[in-house]
């Protein structure tokens, strides 16, 4: 271990064992050689902080002079490291009792004490100039803590270890941190009483209050401008234990300016050590909210593409750090909705939710265990749990089958596999992981009826299931595995009943909607009812959302709602194909749309949801059964709306509250309360 390690940011203080007589005594006759020795001052018990986690607890003793007139007494001790290769080391120097100065030297370690005494109180500096504060207090008689010290912006973080003696009143502690501005360092002084009260000053600067109690010490302080709080740990200090690595990951990736990402920092080891971190943006500014291992990100207000990193340091060894990049594009070009959609709804009649905790549940039609719950063709009418998902970040859901995608890019199938939508996986009652897109970090997911796409963090689509209409690319009507549809750049996908919708993201403020399949009703906008296998890229540069309905397409794109399609789907009393984009100019400020058979779903900026089209066994949710919506028709009792989830006959809104309301086929006419606690779209 490099010397270096302990001089950064280091702070000492040492309680001492036994108020002995004062040194300071060299003054005194030089004849004076029969003169009994001067009583021993020691020994102390100290602790040592460095800022990158390293601490020990340190026992000094000063000797006695053989004659009066001896000014140089020898001081002896050792220091027992907590972690590191440093183990236990001695202590080796001197007091000069005329000067009332100490020095004394770590072995091994390159690390000084330099100090003076007063009688009372020795005052100084280590080599590195941190300060030194020395206590008096019988080693017999103190209690070591030791515990986590963190900043309130959690941009400064370190350790702190503090010696409390009740039986004499006495309290003194170290601490040091680093982080963003630099580094804090410096001893803790002060007085406990008999019930633990603890009454602390710190230097350099600042002051701290707090209570010890039991095991465990607690407080706050304040410092050099800024504030934060001791975190208790065991009296079982120093801790024994070493931290191996810091891991740091957001969902999602990319976000829109003004919008916000968790963050999750996971922190490993052996044995005991901490898992606290502390939060930096190195740059691309933003805000951080939240205390813990998973906080808030919200990036600034953009006008061009930024990336912005954003780092953990662990606490309990700080060169130990993770780092992740998150994209922050400008407005009009950021994903504002859900490229993960938390909730989902399939065609034939069941419902999917990402709970707040990570888990997912399910009701509704169950035939071929798409509630996957283990018991295929068990409906249920209430909310069953998914088995074994604890990390999803979104849903989606088709005919008769589901996917889940978790926080570590996963992805995850149950239910039907009738022409290959389970990527190789057998019709299963039970999540199963696709193990063929395995290596492959996923980010965005989508379920068409019989077929199912997936989007890489490098931008690939990848396409399994039906083929019959080129919706999963070139190749044969069935594609069992995964394969890659030869789009790149890609952040969104959308899966109709034979057609495929994908946002592709052409440069930093550019975002084009491409489309491929099916084609029967003109759903892939290219002016045409003759489907292909290769992408189609329509007009417009701002894609915001994308929805694939039966046989008709919804997008928002340059701040605008477009439709496409099958003409009944845009509220039509006719058959025929809108092969083009249509502008519904009737809504202003989209947000999120959803689309099903027939039927199209908007949320606006302010949270109220339309629709239109056709409303067939009440699915447009607007009470007007079995007639043609020109219109959009606003949905009532729906407010707040951040999600939104269509496939079918079936629908569901989700609320900033957590809130699913569903209606449709075998529901209800208008909106009703479903479910609570569900997970926002990210």
């Amino acid at each position: 271990m490099q010397t270096s390690r302990v001089l950064i940011g280091v702070a000492l203080a040492i309680a001492v064992a036994g108020c002995g007589g004062d040194s300071s005594r060299g003054g005194q006759d030089a004849g004076a050689d029969a003169a009994p020795a001067d009583p021993a001052i020691g020994p102390y018990t100290g602790a040592l902080v460095a800022a990158d986690g390293t601490e020990a607890i340190l026992e000094l003793t000063i000797g006695t002079a053989a004659r009066r007139r001896e000014a140089l007494l020898p001081v002896t001790g050792r220091a027992t490291f907590a972690a590191g290769s440093f183990g236990q080391v001695t202590i080796d120097g001197t007091y000069d009792a005329d000067a009332h100065t100490l020095t004394a030297t770590l072995t091994g370690t390159g690390l000084v004490i330099d100090a003076t005494f007063d009688g009372t109180r020795l005052t100084g500096h280590l080599g590195s100039g941190a300060p030194i504060d020395l206590v008096p207090g019988p080693a017999s008689l103190v209690q070591a803590y030791c515990g986590t010290f963190l900043s309130s912006d959690q941009q400064l973080v370190g350790k702190w270890t503090l010696l409390t003696s009740p039986t004499l009143g006495l309290a003194g502690g170290a601490y040091a941190a680093s982080g963003t501005g630099g580094a804090l360092g410096g001893v803790l002084a002060g007085t406990i009483d008999s019930s633990g009260a603890l009454a602390l000053t710190m230097s350099p600067s600042g002051s701290a209050t707090g209570t010890v109690t039991g095991t465990m010490a607690m407080g706050t302080w304040s410092a050099a401008s800024k504030t934060g709080s001791f975190t208790g740990a065991s009296a079982a200090c120093p801790v024994t234990g070493t931290v191996t690595g810091v891991t740091v990951t957001a969902a999602p990736m990319t976000i829109a300016s003004g919008a916000s990402a968790d963050l999750t920092a996971t922190v490993t080891g052996t044995g005991s050590f901490s898992t606290a971190v502390a939060w930096q943006i190195v740059d691309g500014g933003g805000t951080i909210t939240g205390v813990g291992t998973t906080v808030t990100y919200t990036a600034p207000t953009v006008t061009a593409m930024t990336v912005a990193h954003v780092r953990a340091i662990a606490a309990a060894d700080s060169t130990r750090l993770g780092t992740v990049a998150i994209t922050i594009t400008p407005p009009g070009t950021g994903p504002l909705v859900g490229v993960h959609h938390t909730i989902a709804v399939g065609d034939s009649g069941f419902y999917l939710a990402v709970k707040t905790d990570g888990t997912v549940i399910a009701w509704g039609n169950d035939t071929f265990g798409q509630l996957g719950n283990g018991t295929p063709n068990a409906d249920s009418a209430t909310p069953v749990a998914v088995l074994g998902l604890t990390n999803v970040i979104a849903v989606a859901a088709g005919d008769f089958h589901a996917l889940a995608l978790e926080g570590d890019g996963t992805v995850w199938a149950w239910g039907l596999n009738q022409t290959g939508e389970l990527g190789g996986i057998a019709t299963t009652g039970t999540p199963t992981q696709i193990t063929s897109l395995a290596g492959l970090h996923v980010i965005a997911i989508a379920a068409g009826a019989s077929f199912s796409l997936a989007v890489t963090d490098a931008g690939a689509v990848y396409a399994f299931g039906t083929n019959d209409s080129g919706q999963c690319g070139p190749g044969g009507a069935t594609v069992t595995l995964p394969q890659a549809a030869g789009i790149a750049t890609s952040i969104q996908v959308a899966a109709g009943h034979a057609h495929t919708m994908v946002v592709k993201q052409v440069d930093p403020v550019t975002r084009h909607v491409l489309t491929m399949g099916g084609n029967g009703a003109g759903q892939l906008g290219n002016g045409t009812v003759t489907g292909q296998s290769t992408p189609v890229t329509l007009a417009g540069n701002t894609a915001l959302d994308i929805a694939a309905g039966y046989d008709h397409s919804v997008a928002i794109i340059d701040g605008a709602l477009y439709a496409w399609g099958n003409v009944q789907a845009l509220g039509m009393n006719a058959t025929g194909a809108q092969t083009t984009p249509l502008a519904i100019p009737a809504l202003v400020s989209p947000r999120h749309v959803a689309a099903g058979y027939e039927t199209t779903f908007v949320a606006l900026l302010g949270g109220t949801v339309w629709s239109f089209g056709s409303d067939q066994q009440n699915a447009l949710g607007v009470g007007l059964p079995d007639q043609f919506v020109s219109t959009p028709t606003q949905l009532p009792g729906l407010s707040g709306v951040t999600g939104l989830a269509a496939h079918g006959l079936h629908a569901a809104a989700l609320t900033a509250t957590g809130e699913v309301y569903t209606w449709g086929a075998g529901a209800t006419a208008t909106p009703a309360l479903a479910v609570t606690g569900i997970a926002q779209p990210q």
